[in-house]
């Protein structure tokens, strides 16, 4: 038995990934998670995704479910990356997700808007998330209209150097909340995230 195949097995790791008009390399966080034991599944960039938060929750759906299947496992957990993570929490408090995660955490994630969502009004194709991930409103008034439901462990993180979702905006009600010395884009580079993650993944 090789040193690989001593590693504990622990439960999947859905990962969805923050707002961008392309794909953004997760390999770093993947290969970690990889070495403590996880599986790890990215969901496919889509650039409707990044249209509506809601059909990004739609996609997010579907690939936990056949995460969940080709694993044979009850529940897996769920990383969401800025945007990513508010779309993971809809899909979980909106689209029946709760009962089938083990942990659920945002890291660096808007949960309560971040005003740089202004700049994607302009640009026409983004608006709808635009005005989706502005503070206060009637998307994020929708999502938090009601307690985090009972089933996965919820873990929020923010960066205190994160310019974009900054002012408490990534702290999640009711969850677990840890602060990291790190800024926006270090949250899916910097091994503290990883390190941080470890014992609070099922």
């Amino acid at each position: 038995m090789n040193a690989h195949d001593r590693r504990p097995r622990r439960l999947p790791v859905l990962i969805s990934n923050g707002f961008a008009p392309f794909p953004i390399p997760l390999h770093a966080v993947c290969e970690r998670l990889k070495a403590l034991g996880h599986r790890t599944h990215v969901v496919p960039f889509r650039l409707s995704d990044m249209r509506d938060v809601r059909d990004f929750a739609a996609h997010i759906c579907r690939e936990h479910r056949k995460l969940q299947l080709s694993a044979n496992v009850p529940r897996i957990n769920m990383l969401g990356f800025s945007m990513g993570g508010v779309a993971a929490l809809y899909a979980i408090k909106r689209m029946g997700l709760a009962a089938d995660v083990a942990t659920f955490a945002g890291l660096g994630s808007p949960f309560h808007g971040a005003t740089a969502s202004w700049f994607a009004l302009p640009s026409g194709l983004f608006s709808r998330t635009g005005l989706q991930l502005l503070p206060d409103s009637s998307f994020l008034e929708e999502l938090h209209a009601d307690p985090l439901p009972a089933g996965p462990r919820y873990v929020s993180v923010s960066g205190t150097r994160d310019l974009i979702c900054c002012g408490g905006t990534s702290r999640l009600e009711d969850a677990e909340h840890y602060e990291l010395p790190i800024g926006h884009a270090e949250f899916i580079i910097d091994r503290s995230v990883t390190d941080l993650l470890a014992p609070l993944l099922g």
